[in-house]
């Protein structure tokens, strides 16, 4: 009996000597998985941004409280001579910053400076950062001559859509890491073995898909976005300052030719049918006035029989 029980306790210390380095052996980090668990979602969604951002750690959203993605909407009025430099200096200093500070999302201008010309300009930078740009914008403004017309912000909430993500991502490393260990542990048929595969293929690409729309999601949280609307100043009395005039005039001239000509469309097209009903009108009163109307199918009614006056009398 006591060399049964030695041998079990010998059992039972092997065993938990083993399993820690069978876990380790074969852990998720060691194969280059992240564990389950937020903090390692964001240590993969990091990376990936990482990647795009060129290499420089992207500042990871926090776990706890709210998430939020913040755009800034800018109005500024300039005179039409400074519009175009104005905002040329600002989309060179979104370009000077870097691509890890400043994205220049897009540069838009149309619009002559003599009579009227418009532009914006959208980008994307860490909150920071953009605070001062934003403060920089509005005094190059005054000094140009100008003013701010409007100013806004905006939030859109992402909490619940990462930390979705971030659960999704959980279930989806966990299937990945089943159907891994069923293929290295589990020998059968060749078919099994091909399906489990395919569908091993399936997981991955959706966590991939995953891991990419979590790391989006951050950037938006990570940096804001700005988008500038350039308006020039309504010039003083030029020589295109009756043009309005003009128009309004010509658009009047025009507008009564057309109606005229509708008149006179709609009288070509009726008059012969005026003319028609006329004449038609004319040959039945003609007709009426010369003979009473008689159906040609009725029977004239015979005449009342004459009375003879002296017959009466006798």
């Amino acid at each position: 009996m006591r060399s049964v029980l030695l041998a079990f306790v010998l059992l039972a210390s092997a065993c938990s000597g083993a399993s820690p380095t069978a876990e380790t052996a074969n852990s998720p980090a060691e194969q280059g998985f992240a564990v389950a668990g937020a903090p390692a979602v964001a240590t993969e969604a990091v990376a990936v941004a990482d990647v795009a951002a060129g290499g420089e750690a992207a500042r990871p959203a926090p776990q706890s409280g709210f998430m939020l993605a913040y755009s800034y909407q800018l109005g500024l009025m300039l005179p039409g001579a400074q519009l175009a430099s104005v905002m040329d200096a600002h989309a060179q200093a979104c370009t000077a910053a870097g691509p890890q500070v400043c994205q220049l999302i897009n540069v838009s201008r149309e619009g002559d400076p003599a009579s009227f010309i418009s532009g914006s300009l959208n980008l994307r930078a860490q909150p920071a950062w953009l605070s001062t740009f934003m403060t920089q914008a509005e005094t190059s403004a005054d000094q140009a001559g100008g003013s701010v017309r409007s100013r806004s912000t905006s939030a859109e909430d992402l909490t619940r859509q990462i930390v979705d993500t971030e659960a999704r991502l959980t279930a989806l490393r966990t299937l990945r890491d089943r159907l891994q260990g069923i293929l290295a542990t589990r020998p059968g048929r060749l078919s099994d073995l091909l399906e489990v595969e395919r569908e091993l293929a399936r997981v991955q690409g959706e966590l991939d898909s995953t891991v990419s729309t979590l790391a989006v999601m951050r950037q938006r949280v990570d940096m804001a976005e700005l988008t500038i609307q350039y308006t020039m100043e309504p010039p003083a009395l030029t020589g295109r300052t009756g043009e309005p005039i003009r128009d309004a005039l010509s658009g009047f001239l025009w507008t009564s030719a057309q109606n005229v000509g509708v008149i006179i469309t709609l009288l070509a097209a009726v008059l012969p049918w005026l003319v028609l009903i006329a004449v038609c009108v004319w040959i039945a009163r003609r007709l009426r006035v010369g003979q009473t109307w008689r159906l040609p199918w009725r029977r004239r009614s015979p005449p009342p029989p004459a009375v003879d006056a002296a017959g009466d009398g006798a």
